[in-house]
C-alpha cells in the first residue's frame, strides 16, 4: 500500500467522473450489482484510491451528509485491486472525517461486499427490496400535460364523496387513501407513503388509486415508476406485485 497515493476532493473534476464511471460499471460487471453511484449530492466528500503512477483508480469511497447526526457511505473497489487494504485505507480516512456521526452503507446482496461489511463488524439494521414498474408510452393522441406536475412533490387521494354513516344528511369528503410520488429522474418518479385507512383496507381501494395513478402519470410521459419497502411488509410487497411492479434489487443497511 506504500505506493498507493489517496486523494481527498469535494470538487470531481471530469476526469475523475469519467474514472469512477468507469470503476462503477466494472465493479457492476463483476457482481450484477446496478451501475450507480451518487455523485451530486451537495455536501458530499469524495477519497480515491490510485496505484503508484497515478494512472488507475483502484478504490473510491464517498462521504454523504443525511442529517446532523449521519452520514451515508458509498464505496466500491475494482475487482482486480480487491486485496486487503485498499477499501480500509479509505474508510479510515472517511471515519476521521465523520467524527462522532454514524455512517450508514446501504448494501445490496453481492458476497463480497457482505463479507466486507462483516470484517469490519458492521451491524445489518434493516433490509428492503427496489420495486419497479413499467409505464406504456402515451397514446400519440393523448394530450400531455405540459405543467410542472412532473417536477415536484405529488400527493393523491381516493375520496368518497359521502360518509354514508354520518348522523345526519349531509355529504361529507371522507379520505380512503392516498399516496405521493416524487420525481427522481428524466421520466421517472417515486411512488411512496401508501396509506390507506383503517375501515377501508383489503377493500381494494389502494388498488383502484394507484391504478388510476398509473393512468395519469402515463398520460403526462412518465415511464417508470419506482418504490422501496421493508422485505417484511408481506402485505404491501403483495399489492405492489398485483399491481405490476417486480423487485429489482435488494438492500440491507447496516449501522458502522
Amino acid at each position: 500500500m506504500h505506493s498507493d497515493a489517496i486523494i481527498r476532493t469535494e470538487a470531481l473534476s471530469d476526469r475523475q467522473l469519467r474514472q469512477i464511471r468507469d470503476l462503477v460499471t466494472q465493479c457492476a460487471r463483476h457482481d450484477g450489482s446496478r451501475s450507480e453511484y451518487p455523485l451530486d449530492t451537495p455536501g458530499q466528500i469524495h477519497w480515491l484510491l490510485y496505484s503508484g503512477n497515478n494512472s488507475v483508480l483502484k478504490a473510491v469511497c464517498t462521504l454523504i451528509p443525511l442529517d446532523d447526526d449521519t452520514v451515508e457511505c458509498c464505496a466500491f473497489t475494482r475487482p482486480a485491486s480487491r486485496q486487503p487494504g485498499c477499501f480500509l485505507a479509505l474508510l479510515e480516512q472517511a471515519e476521521k472525517e465523520a467524527e462522532d456521526r454514524d455512517i450508514l452503507f446501504f448494501a445490496g446482496q453481492m458476497p463480497d461486499t457482505l463479507a466486507t461489511l462483516h470484517a469490519i463488524s458492521a451491524e445489518k439494521l434493516s433490509t428492503e427490496h427496489q420495486m419497479e414498474k413499467e409505464l406504456p408510452p402515451p397514446a400519440s393522441y393523448a394530450c400531455h400535460d405540459k405543467s410542472e406536475s412532473n417536477t415536484h412533490d405529488r400527493t393523491w387521494k381516493l375520496t368518497s364523496a359521502c360518509d354514508a354513516s354520518a348522523p345526519t344528511a349531509s355529504c361529507q369528503t371522507v379520505p380512503i387513501a392516498s399516496c405521493q410520488t416524487t420525481p427522481v429522474g428524466e421520466a421517472c418518479v417515486c411512488l411512496h407513503h401508501v396509506e390507506v385507512c383503517e375501515p377501508f383496507r383489503q377493500k381494494g381501494f389502494a388498488t383502484a388509486l394507484l391504478t388510476f395513478l398509473f393512468s395519469v402519470l402515463a398520460s403526462e410521459g412518465v415511464r417508470r415508476i419506482l418504490l422501496h419497502v421493508s422485505d417484511d411488509n408481506l402485505a404491501a410487497i403483495a399489492l405492489y406485485k398485483k399491481t405490476g411492479f417486480r423487485i429489482t434489487e435488494t438492500l440491507s443497511t447496516y449501522l458502522y
